[in-house]
């Protein structure tokens, strides 16, 4: 399988599992070049109405999508007023 190079967002996966829209995409679905990350798969299942329908929905996106991890640091956020958050909110006009 190749690596993904498009990584879709939840109303894409919506999109894509229209019918027109997955077999206008199936060779790249085929292919495993659209992926999904842990971010997107958890706004997509939260549109579950049962828990029947997040495993189904669950089977399809691991069916249909190729999967990319995002690094652990991506959920660290930094704490208001050091002096990097500072320095990134901060214009200065020379």
């Amino acid at each position: 399988m190749s690596p993904g190079i498009y990584l879709v967002d939840t109303s894409g996966i919506f999109r894509i599992l229209q019918s027109g829209l997955r077999k206008a995409w199936s060779d790249q679905l085929a292919a495993g070049v659209i992926v999904i990350c842990p971010i997107v798969e958890l706004e997509f299942l939260y549109s579950a109405r049962s828990l029947a329908d997040r495993l189904e929905k669950q089977r399809l996106i691991h069916d249909l999508l190729g999967w990319v991890p995002i690094p652990e640091d991506v959920y660290r956020t930094r704490p208001r007023g050091s002096a990097a958050a500072d320095r990134s909110r901060s214009t200065s006009i020379s």
